[in-house]
C-alpha cells in the first residue's frame, strides 16, 4: 500500500516508463541469433525429432543422433518463430511427420556442442522443409 502511496505522490506514469524502459533490453536479446549459432559452424545430424516445444518466440525441438560409436546423443535444435512456421502451413504435427528419421542442417551453437539453429529439415522420403538462415 505504501508503494501506490508513493506512486500517486510522484506521478505513476515516470515509474511506469522506467520500469517499461528497464525492460526494454531483455526482451530484445532473444533476437540476436548470430550471438549464440556460428555461421562458421554448419552441422547436419540425423535422427528422429523426439519432443516439439512449439512456443514462442522460437520453436525448439529435441532430436536422438548417434555418433561415431552408436552412443544415442541428445540434441537441441531452434528454429523460426511460431508465427512464420503458422504462416508457411507448418505446425509441430507436420514437424515430427510421424517419428521418421530427418537430416537437419544449420548452424552449432558457440557453446553448447548439441545445440544449434535448425534451417533445413530433410525427411527419410525425399521431402524437405527450409526454414531458412538467419
Amino acid at each position: 500500500m505504501e508503494l501506490i502511496t508513493r506512486m500517486r505522490r510522484i506521478g505513476g506514469a515516470p515509474v511506469i516508463a522506467l520500469i517499461l524502459f528497464a525492460g526494454a533490453g531483455a526482451a530484445s536479446a532473444h533476437h540476436g541469433v548470430d550471438g549464440e549459432f556460428n555461421r562458421g559452424k554448419p552441422v547436419t545430424i540425423t535422427g528422429m525429432i523426439t519432443h516439439v516445444d512449439w512456443i514462442n518466440p522460437h520453436i525448439y525441438f529435441t532430436m536422438y543422433v548417434k555418433d561415431a560409436g552408436g552412443e544415442l546423443i541428445k540434441w537441441q535444435c531452434e528454429t523460426i518463430p511460431t508465427a512464420f512456421a503458422r504462416k508457411a502451413g507448418f505446425n509441430a504435427r507436420k514437424l515430427m511427420d510421424g517419428g521418421v528419421p530427418v537430416a537437419v542442417s544449420g548452424y552449432q551453437a558457440r557453446i553448447d556442442p548439441h545445440f544449434m539453429w535448425a534451417s533445413k529439415l530433410v525427411y527419410s522420403d525425399g521431402h524437405s522443409v527450409s526454414f531458412g538462415d538467419f
